[in-house]
């Protein structure tokens, strides 16, 4: 992001500015009930939070100064100081976009809007999603012996002209999970097959499954979970289609290497606790443990005292250290009961009801503030649904435009992005 400013010229160079834009959407600061003030705040690189200032609402453009490189927020305010509209830029330095002007996509709070432009290309249902160098979303999908591939950049607020298809070196380039290390290098896998890529450099080159796992078939289709530290896991327990102990780990140098679950699981839920480490929840059988963890820094996943627990599908959200929400997946046949699971119980645990159960397949969860999840997934129509859970109760999120097989990613902004799944347009979701 940063561009670099050379001259020592008398003249100063005026700050740059953000112009904000609805996208496709109405006017946000019009939308009943109309915010009766506004605040411009940055977050710095080290998380503190500065303020800017409080401009007059309607806000159409916000001078970035000439302070330290921050994420910059307007937000509109109304009774009781609620907020109603949000715009969230990436991080940015104010050195290096002195005297340029950039978009900043804005929008209500709490509601699905989409900003600027379109993906180039329908990019079906279910695509393979991932955020790329802080700033792009990448989409990526099979074409008979190649990817195709499509993004979206969240400077510009556009779509970026698709690059040239990529060899997969199999026959068939069926993807199945795609992981992000070191920023912008992405690993690509199907049943039998896997290469790195760059898709901003645009080179590519194939790779081998690391010593102890036998093939990438086996964790290929499962979710990749990020660490804090910036190493990956592809975890093929998560995946629905098969039972597997297999954990690909992608270290921050992007060396590959192999873990087993303490037993094999299907349509497992898995998320990545902030001072705990990797947890991966559900998809077991009635012998397994209910739940079990990778700590940070360790080499074996250890059970936790948790019941078995044979809930296929699910999702899982982390609110601290100790407490996991799971929600969606099926039971029995039945919707899964919400649950959330305490990580700092030592013996007879049993996982505490915590609302009513959320009925969608393929569920993707993310945190809200003031301990809030919103789940994505699809109805039993094969439907895309948004829903969003507060103290154990559950309102639907409308979508813009219906969908069917969106998939759903938090992106560098910090929003959670709807792609795919027939429009070409992108939702967003901002809190």
């Amino acid at each position: 992001m940063a561009l670099a400013l050379f001259g020592c010229g008398e003249e100063p160079i005026e700050p740059g500015r953000l112009v904000l834009t609805s996208g496709h959407e109405p006017d946000p600061w019009t939308a009943a009930p109309a915010p009766t003030r506004a605040r411009v705040d940055k977050v710095l690189a080290d998380g503190e939070e500065v303020s800017i200032g409080e401009p007059d609402p309607p806000v159409s453009r916000v001078s970035l100064g000439t302070g330290a490189a921050g994420q910059f927020t307007v937000t509109g305010l109304g009774q009781n100081d609620a907020a109603l509209v949000r715009a969230r830029s990436l991080l940015l330095d104010p050195v290096g976009l002195a005297g340029l002007t950039l978009p900043l996509f804005v929008s209500r709070v709490d509601v699905l809007a989409r900003p600027p432009g379109e993906l180039p290309n329908d990019v079906g249902a279910s695509p393979q999603v991932a955020a790329v160098a802080q700033r792009h979303l990448l989409v990526a999908r099979a074409s008979g012996a190649t990817l195709t591939l499509d993004g979206y950049d969240f400077a510009a607020w556009s779509a970026i002209a698709p690059p040239p298809p990529l060899e997969c070196g199999a026959a068939s380039c069926d993807l199945r999970s795609l992981a992000v290390a070191q920023g912008s290098l992405v690993l690509a896998l199907g049943d039998d097959w896997g290469f790195w890529f760059d898709p901003i450099a645009g080179d590519s080159s194939p790779i081998d499954p690391p010593d102890g796992l036998a093939s990438f078939g086996l964790v290929a289709g499962g979710r990749a979970i990020p660490a804090t530290d910036g190493s990956v896991y592809v975890v093929g327990g998560t995946r629905a289609d098969a039972p597997s102990t297999a954990v690909l780990v992608i270290g921050t140098d992007g060396a590959l290497s192999h873990l087993a679950l303490s037993s094999p699981r299907q349509g497992a839920a898995a998320v990545w606790v902030e001072g705990r480490g990797l947890l991966v929840l559900g998809g077991g059988d009635a012998t397994a443990a209910g739940a079990e963890l990778l700590a940070e820094g360790a080499k074996a996943f250890v059970p936790l005292p948790q019941p078995p627990d044979e809930t296929v599908g699910a999702a899982a959200v982390a609110w601290d250290a100790t407490r996991v929400l799971r929600v969606g997946g099926r039971l029995g046949g039945a919707p899964a009961p919400s649950v959330e699971l305490s990580l700092g119980c030592a013996s007879g645990c049993q996982p505490k009801a915590v609302g009513e159960a959320v009925d969608l397949s393929e569920p993707v969860a993310f945190a809200l503030e003031a301990e809030r999840a919103l789940v994505v997934g699809q109805d039993d129509s094969g439907n895309t649904s948004v829903k969003r859970w507060q103290a154990g109760t559950w309102s639907n999120v409308p979508l813009r435009e219906p969908r069917s097989g969106a998939s759903a990613l938090r992106v560098p902004t910090g929003h959670v992005a709807l792609v795919g799944g027939g429009p070409r347009t992108i939702e967003l979701y901002v809190d």
